[in-house]
């Protein structure tokens, strides 16, 4: 992040990253309540069906998101302008 941002605007550049990760853990939390079933006690068979529904949705998500990187990250390099 330091290396591709402005010197000016380092700061904001590293705030920023800093928000992504405090945002990614509160969604990670709803993502957790979701497959947990909100903290109503259902049996133990559909608890596990609950949550194999979520990850299995998380992992198509990922898959895709994965794919649609592969396929931009050229265009991502350029956009880089040599910065390794």
């Amino acid at each position: 992040v330091t290396k591709l941002a402005a010197e000016k605007e380092t700061g904001m550049a590293m705030g920023g990253w800093f928000l992504s990760i405090a945002m990614a853990q509160y969604v990670a939390g709803i993502i957790a309540a979701i497959a947990s079933g909100g903290g109503h006690g259902p049996e133990a068979g559909a608890q596990i069906g609950q949550y194999a529904d979520t990850y299995m949705m998380l992992f198509w998500v990922g898959l895709a998101f994965g794919i649609a990187y592969l396929v931009t990250a050229p265009l991502i390099n350029k956009l880089m302008h040599g910065v390794k």
